[in-house]
């Protein structure tokens, strides 16, 4: 996704951060076959940039999924060591930052960049060294048929088409003849899902009655006026999280009840919270954690998260954290199929086959050889006023696969 994901004291186990420089060598990639030493598992994000909070929720997570499997002796004794590397959300530097990564520290998969057009940069570099790479989201013409080592941690944003007009056309909007607003972040993956919902809208009496693929601007004031004009009766986004808490506020302060619903990682808990606005209406990827289930898997996300003191509801559902830590578990699941002896190609395949169910965290975490990209149903979060909390209203909101051609 275009979006989607502040580090604290060292875990309880081992774990190695570094930073690779952004730079190139003659050296090959594709993870070592050796079966001592570190597993190294790149992190190539904007680190600094306008998704930095995104992408420290990402190395949180990480972190967490890490610690738990160093503290029990690694794969087979092989640790599994995080290196770091910072695009500043730029595609040059992206291009650059996992190259480095793949000759200088030869990693064994990455997580890719957070903005969808900077991954779409970095996978002919994954391709090339054949490393599996973990894209924050990509165009979907890279998922759809698969390709080798091409994944995504969050989804393709156009699989979430029925997902938004189940929202607007039956619970909880029941708009029959919807006036939807369009404000998105113009990339190679936003704009094949704004063009989906518009025509289901479309096929379904309603209409567009406002596209507005924007820049990199934080403030949408501007914007949401042009909303409140268009006679919009719902908007549909995909943007970063700042640019929605501008546009709920603004919003707002205009005194407008335009029901929003957004993308499934544009907001958190942390942001619903904030902006306690009821019109606001969050597609999510998997549950808001409860911090006193009584689930194994909740209790060892808890756990692993306060090692570095990051703790309560607020803390744990903060940006990115809980579906980049399902994500870290797959790759770990991964690398214990093959043990001490992964390759990149060992770990490609092994990727394809496993499953990750983390009761309270993630409902089913999982790759197929045909489905590169892990939701099968979303969550539906609104801030209630009655109750003075964040509510969920669905937890079956459809996904639907995607289409080809997109």
């Amino acid at each position: 996704m275009n979006h989607h994901r502040f580090m604290a004291a060292a875990a309880v186990a081992t774990l190695t951060v570094g930073v690779a420089a952004c730079g190139s060598s003659g050296s090959s990639g594709g993870g070592s076959s050796t079966s001592s030493g570190p597993y190294y598992i790149g992190l190539s994000a904007g680190i600094t940039g306008p998704a930095a909070a995104i992408v420290q929720g990402e190395i949180e997570g990480i972190k967490a999924a890490f610690s738990q499997v160093n503290a029990h002796g690694g794969i087979d004794g092989r640790k599994l060591d995080l290196v770091t590397s910072d695009t500043q959300n730029i595609a040059t530097n992206a291009v650059a930052s996992l190259t480095s990564l793949a000759t200088d520290n030869h990693i064994i998969a990455s997580f890719g960049d957070i903005l969808a057009n900077n991954c779409q940069a970095q996978v002919p570099v994954a391709k090339r060294y054949g490393i599996p790479l973990l894209c924050g989201t990509v165009d979907p013409a890279q998922l759809q048929p698969v390709e080798p080592d091409i994944y995504t941690e969050y989804g393709s944003e156009v699989t979430e088409t029925d997902g938004m007009t189940a929202v607007i056309e039956g619970s909880p909007l029941n708009l029959s003849h919807a006036k939807v607003a369009e404000v998105y972040v113009q990339s190679s993956s936003d704009q094949p899902l704004m063009n989906a919902v518009a025509a289901k809208i479309k096929a379904d009496g309603g209409k567009v009655v406002f596209n507005d693929p924007i820049g990199a601007q934080l403030n949408l004031s501007v914007d949401a006026s042009k909303v409140i004009s268009s006679g919009a009766n719902v908007v549909v986004e995909q943007i970063i999280p700042q640019q929605l808490q501008s546009l709920s506020q603004s919003l707002t302060s205009a005194g407008s009840k335009i029901p929003i619903v957004a993308e499934a990682t544009t907001s958190s808990y942390q942001e619903m919270v904030l902006l306690k606005d009821p019109n606001l209406y969050e597609l999510s990827l998997a549950p808001f954690v409860d911090p006193t289930s009584t689930s194994p898997a909740v209790q060892d996300y808890v756990t692993a998260l306060k090692q570095q003191n990051i703790s309560g509801i607020s803390g744990i559902n903060g940006q990115s954290i809980a579906i980049t830590y399902a994500a870290a578990e797959s790759l770990i699941n991964a690398l214990k199929v093959c043990g001490a002896s992964c390759t990149s190609a060992t770990l490609n395949t092994a990727l394809q086959k496993v499953s990750v169910s983390l009761p309270g965290v993630n409902t089913d975490y999982s790759y197929t050889t045909s489905r590169h990209y892990p939701q099968t149903t979303f969550q539906l979060y609104q801030w209630s006023a009655s109750q003075k909390k964040v509510v969920e209203l669905r937890d079956d909101v459809p996904s639907n696969a995607i289409p080809s051609g997109s």
